[in-house]
């Protein structure tokens, strides 16, 4: 049995189609992933089946969702400054499914997240210790 592990960034913001945004890719992907029948299951759950610790039905798909970077913009609402209002991934996956799971990997390092913020994201306050 495969198992997909998808992975978004929700930096990923550079307009608003399926293709240059992860939050449209997030929600057109777990509706397509409802039609299919496929059951999600955590990062940790995948690791347990991996080592053998767990048993999954293989007459069952499974699928696994991850959130790269950690940045506000997982959980929190944003208004972008160019594509406008951006369903956090925390909400786009309630609208979805009160019981859906998703890991988030965060950097750590509050002073690597303030260099990121600059360098990357244009100065906005979206990789903060919140």
């Amino acid at each position: 049995m495969h198992i997909p592990v998808l992975t978004y960034h929700s930096s990923n913001i550079s307009g608003n189609d399926y293709h240059n945004n992860d939050h449209i890719a997030l929600r057109s992907d777990l509706k397509t992933i409802a039609k299919l029948g496929v059951k999600i299951i955590s990062a940790h759950d995948l690791v347990k089946w991996i080592k053998g610790e767990m048993e999954l039905n293989d007459k069952e798909r499974y699928a696994v969702l991850t959130f790269d970077d950690g940045l506000m913009l997982d959980y929190m609402d944003w208004q972008h400054p160019h594509h406008g209002f951006q369903s956090s991934f925390y909400n786009i996956l309630k609208s979805h499914d009160d019981y859906i799971h998703a890991t988030s990997f965060v950097i750590a390092s509050p002073k690597d997240r303030k260099i990121l913020e600059k360098t990357c994201m244009g100065g906005n306050p979206i990789w903060s210790d919140d």
